[in-house]
This record gives C-alpha cells, sequence and structure tokens, in this order.
C-alpha cells in the first residue's frame, strides 16, 4: 500500500493555514501507521 500526497503553498496561504495543515496531517499520519499490516515490517 503506497500513498502520495501533493500540497501547493500560494502566495494567498498564511501561516496559519499552514501550522494547522501541518498539524492535521501529523494527526491523520499517526491514526494510518496505527492501522497500516506494515507499522511493525517497517518500525513505524
Amino acid at each position: 500500500i503506497t500513498g502520495s500526497l501533493r500540497l501547493s503553498l500560494g502566495v494567498f496561504n498564511n501561516q496559519k493555514q499552514i501550522d494547522e495543515t501541518v498539524s492535521i496531517l501529523k494527526k491523520v499520519t499517526t491514526e494510518l501507521r496505527s492501522v497500516s499490516p506494515f507499522k511493525e515490517k517497517y518500525s513505524f
């Protein structure tokens, strides 16, 4: 199972939006890793 995410920043993005996106992505990544069938193999 693989995946990717592409984000683009523009002149209208502000620091608050960037910080919120990073925070949400950290939470989602942790959740997805916790249910991954590969977590033992790759030591997440």
